[in-house]
């Protein structure tokens, strides 16, 4: 009978495999909870952020209506008035109000997390955190159409843009193509929202740097440089940049490359020409040129200052 009794109670007990195996258990939910948590947390960031800004752009243009202008500033330690308006963001948001001539530009940040919206871009354009740089998520959409056969762009004091193939849907899909010129604003600013910059060389190699390509690699003069950071930053790629494949226009062969290659401007240029990017569907490299003719017509995506 002992014996019996002794055996009940051991069946009764959990074993050490037993246990582990609950314990493994146990973790594993509790990573689950933990990502599913943050998840839902970065999502509620985003969606505040995004109601701030279409919020704060209601009230930029309601004012702008009453007042003929946008206001100076949106401090709230100072009264409403014909110069001001208060606009407080959600607790953990921080807005930067960067007034323009006959615009503004909001950028709303939490953390990583950063939106902008104009009067021009609404909705609210995300952006991605790459090393310590944070870039708009799409391409540039700015401007008025206008077709390649209508000639060059200029200097005539509105901002124009091509659009690939001269089909003004194509510019929804894959931003504005703009000569460098026009995109560097012809020495005043260049067209990217206050707050924000086309980028130069440099800062586009710290952007490759941070996604792994050698100091050595990214100073090369060679056409492919790196391994996989054209991948990376091309559409569908692991960094977030999001490329998409919205070809160029060359001075001298017209429309290039359509679907194939994301094509993009940097601030850095010399007399005739000047330096860009090209990331591919097919080939994994960054591509860099030094050469390129400032009259082609290319993509802009601009990073935060």
């Amino acid at each position: 009978m002992g014996s019996k009794s002794n055996a009940t109670t051991n069946r009764s007990g959990f074993t050490i495999v037993e246990l582990l195996v609950v314990i493994v258990v146990i973790a594993i939910l509790a990573v689950i909870v933990v990502v599913t948590y943050s998840g839902v947390s970065k999502q509620a960031v985003v969606s505040s952020l995004q109601s701030d800004l279409t919020n704060a752009a209601k009230q930029l243009n309601l004012f702008s209506t009453s007042n003929d202008s946008f206001p100076a500033t949106i401090d709230c330690s100072t009264p409403n008035s014909t110069t001001n308006k208060c606009i407080k963001p959600s607790s953990g948001n921080i807005l930067a109000y960067l007034p323009e001539s006959n615009d503004f530009n909001l950028i709303a940040t939490n953390g990583d997390n950063c939106y902008s919206i104009t009067s021009r871009t609404a909705p609210a354009v995300g952006c991605v955190k790459i090393g310590n740089q944070h870039w708009m998520k799409t391409n540039l959409n700015l401007g008025t159409f206008k077709t390649v056969v209508s000639g060059a762009m200029s200097s005539n004091g509105q901002i124009e843009k091509y659009c690939y193939g001269d089909i003004e849907a194509n510019c929804n899909l894959y931003g504005g193509l703009y000569q460098w010129d026009e995109a560097m604003g012809y020495g005043v600013k260049d067209i990217c929202p206050a707050g924000f910059h086309i980028p130069s060389d440099g800062e586009l190699k710290t952007t490759e740097i941070a996604l792994n390509m050698t100091q050595t690699e990214a100073d090369s003069g060679a056409w492919g440089r790196g391994t996989d950071q054209g991948k990376q930053l091309r559409w569908g790629g692991s960094s977030g940049y999001n490329a998409p494949y919205g070809g160029y226009w060359d001075r001298d062969f017209g429309w290039q490359y359509g679907t194939f290659r994301a094509n993009y401007w940097t601030s850095t240029g010399s007399f005739t020409t000047a330096t860009t990017r090209t990331w591919m569907s097919t080939f994994d490299q960054s591509y860099r040129s030094t050469s390129s003719f400032k009259a082609n017509a290319l993509s802009i995506r601009c990073v935060k200052n």
